[in-house]
């Protein structure tokens, strides 16, 4: 498959990482390009496929993402390990194909429990638009649990003064904030550049807003 080629050519990072392309915002240094992230714990991977309308054409178009979480192999059989330091990848059985144009890219966040993956949109703040998504394994398949939008972080005075046009340079709209999940797993947990705390929680997908304001502008 696509994953194990990448992990066979040394990709396999220990930090949050994703698949994106240089089409993101405007002139100016291109994103990184992020192909798997890891969960706080190691234990789990999100590896990101791509689909291409050509794969042997230069450049190639993206047709589709895919998202498929990978957990570390224990080898319950003794018969079956291979005594060796390398660190060996399986399956889980489910990954998320977002229904959204190919051109957006997210950068993935699993929890440490392998169970809740975070989609983070790689974009500058362009609007109310929706900014993150998080999904939920059921058997083999994912649940979208939420669509957040910039306001659910974001306050009306914030969105007023930053949000707009996007120019040479603009930094991406979870700039200088922290995302991240609670050490239970049972929360989601954002804190903006201006230290507002949301926490929404990821079973019953509530939300609670604590704001600890700053001067607007404070960075």
């Amino acid at each position: 498959m696509r994953f194990s080629k990448a992990i066979s050519k040394g990709i396999l990072l220990s930090a949050v990482v994703l698949i994106l392309l240089p089409s993101v915002g405007v002139a100016g240094p291109l994103f990184p390009d992020v192909r798997v992230s890891s969960s706080a714990n190691g234990k789990y991977l999100v590896v990101i496929e791509e689909t291409f309308d050509n794969p042997d054409a230069n450049p190639r178009r993206v047709l589709q993402r895919t998202y498929v979480v990978l957990r570390t192999e224990p080898f319950v059989n003794d018969g079956d390990r291979l005594q060796t330091a390398t660190q060996f990848w399986s399956s889980t059985g489910w990954q998320v194909t977002p229904a959204r144009a190919a051109s957006q890219l997210y950068l993935p966040m699993i929890s440490n429990d392998g169970q809740t993956l975070v989609l983070v949109l790689v974009s500058e703040p362009m609007g109310d638009q929706e900014v993150v998504r998080i999904y939920h394994r059921e058997g083999n398949q994912a649940k979208l649990i939420r669509a957040v939008k910039l306001s659910d972080f974001w306050t009306a005075d914030e969105m007023k003064t930053y949000v707009g046009p996007a120019s040479d340079g603009t930094p991406m709209w979870y700039a200088g904030a922290t995302l991240e999940f609670s050490s239970d797993d049972q929360d989601l947990l954002f804190r903006s550049r201006w230290n507002d705390t949301v926490k929404i929680n990821l079973a019953d997908d509530s939300k609670t807003f604590e704001l600890k304001r700053r001067p607007l502008g404070w960075k």
